[in-house]
């Protein structure tokens, strides 16, 4: 899923800003990138177009967070997955959408990121110890050349990760330029 994901986004990135370029169109938001699609349907459809993907995609992450925070939170909780426990804690996701109603401070979702990012390597670590462990996933263990190949593609995530986390740590502190 990795490689194709970042094939996907790094070819409609080229793409997009072999478009634009070519059109003199210099991109300073969101909106400029929807004159992309204006040869093909005019400006306004291009813009309707573009908002729609921007919210298709909000709602197919927030979707897939709720899935993934309901389960999580059943098993460490050990709710019923057809119960209230479930029911809640699905909707424990949906707790960032209060932003659009409440006014929060512009900082807020950088600290927030800030610590995700700081936190992503921890994940990583622990995703690399459960998928080499046979006590967690039996005889599903990646073995071979298919297992090597999975736990160098995950070391070098861990790494990169770690050294944006140690990046962003030393520029908060101030001993790192940026």
């Amino acid at each position: 899923m990795f490689i194709p994901f970042i094939l996907a986004t790094s070819f409609v990135t080229i793409a997009c800003a072999n478009t634009l370029h070519l059109q003199g169109i210099k991109v300073q938001g969101a909106v400029d990138a929807a004159h992309a699609l204006e040869p093909l349907v005019g400006l306004t459809f291009g813009r309707l177009i573009f908002s729609f993907g921007i919210l298709s995609m909000c709602l197919t992450t927030l979707i897939i967070e709720m899935l993934i925070c309901g389960f999580v939170l059943s098993e460490m909780f050990r709710f019923e997955y057809h119960g209230w426990g479930y029911r809640a804690s699905t909707m424990l996701a949906n707790i960032g959408i209060l932003g659009a109603f409440y006014s929060m401070p512009l900082w807020l979702p950088v600290i927030v990121s800030s610590f995700n990012l700081v936190m992503m390597p921890v994940a990583y670590i622990c995703f690399f110890i459960l998928q080499n462990k046979k006590s967690y996933l039996g005889e599903e263990v990646n073995r071979g050349i298919r297992g090597t190949a999975w736990n160098i593609i995950l070391v070098i995530a861990i790494l990169v990760v770690a050294a944006g986390a140690v990046i962003k740590v030393l520029s908060v502190l101030g001993y790192w330029p940026g």
